[in-house]
């Protein structure tokens, strides 16, 4: 791969570029931008494939399998109870998918449009549109099933991206060097998820070991790398990253302990605050990306 940098060496024996980053050259670039703009277009169809399934869905009244993937029976019966029709939670929950969707797909755009010559913000860029999908495509799939196979390919591939992403931000290089052998980690996760939702491995012990050992990798690479590589201007972009999703778990967990866990819950579920709790979910969830974007843009990745 053409990339073109001129590092200087750390104490450690790691290369870093202070402000340039890893740049994408000649052939490289052209087939980087080719697969991004691919791999958009085909969400964006998939997307569009949804509501004509989804206007279906509102007429059926909610008697079908497909609704209930939206909407639980016993939910439906407590929402109607609370004057809600079920064609409004259909339309709010379905709206919202597609509003956080648009969020990511944004974010990654703009990324792409201005700095995808950039490797690490193009990985950014890409893990954002393919994990849009990931995210969504439990509505997908129960939408357009005929597209089960590029929906789960896509959703794979969002998987690895996002779940990758630490170990190379904020330079777009694997510190410390080994830590690139646990993309192969990632790669049967996010496997098993997407490709074999069904089997027992999926809901096994083993898988949430893997997933919590690597989610404590991640952690450790970002520790070492912020004490040990990093320049100055990549520890301010790994602060705001840090920022950004530590506020988004504090406020996910939150969250979850205040209304969703029961022992702990101080607020009294019912059919609107479900929304409510939902919807506050999914905002958190996006200061993860924005925090990330601003550290790209912002300070000069």
């Amino acid at each position: 791969m053409n990339l073109r940098h001129a590092p200087t060496t750390t104490p450690d024996g790691y290369a870093f570029q202070n402000a340039t980053g890893t740049r994408l050259n000649g052939r490289w670039l052209v087939l980087a931008r080719i697969l991004w703009i691919a791999v958009v277009v085909l969400i964006l169809a998939l997307f569009v494939a949804s509501i004509p399934a989804f206007n279906a869905l509102l007429q059926s009244a909610c008697t079908t399998a497909a609704c209930h993937a939206f909407i639980p029976p016993y939910s439906m019966k407590q929402y109607q109870a609370a004057g809600l029709s079920v064609h409004f939670v259909l339309i709010f929950t379905y709206a919202l998918t597609i509003f956080i969707f648009l969020a990511f797909l944004a974010i990654g755009a703009v990324i792409f449009w201005l700095k995808s010559h950039d490797f690490m913000a193009f990985y950014t860029s890409f893990a954002f549109v393919t994990f849009a999908m990931a995210f969504n495509s439990g509505s997908l799939l129960v939408l357009v099933p005929a597209w089960w196979l590029p929906i789960q390919i896509i959703s794979f591939l969002g998987g690895v991206a996002f779940g990758t992403f630490l170990y190379l931000f904020p330079n777009g290089r694997f510190v410390p060097r080994w830590i690139r052998w646990l993309v192969v980690g990632w790669v049967i996760q996010a496997g098993v998820e997407y490709f074999f939702p069904n089997s027992w491995l999926n809901n096994s012990w083993l898988m949430t070991l893997l997933l919590v050992g690597l989610l404590v990798s991640l952690l450790v690479a970002q520790v070492y790398r912020y004490r040990r590589v990093s320049s100055q201007i990549e520890r301010q972009q790994t602060k705001w990253v840090v920022f950004g999703m530590s506020n988004a778990v504090i406020g996910l967990v939150l969250v979850d302990l205040l209304y969703f866990s029961n022992p702990l819950s101080i607020f009294h579920p019912g059919p609107l605050s479900d929304l409510i709790a939902e919807t506050l979910l999914q905002v958190f969830i996006l200061l993860i990306p924005l925090s990330i974007a601003f550290a790209i843009l912002r300070s000069r990745l």
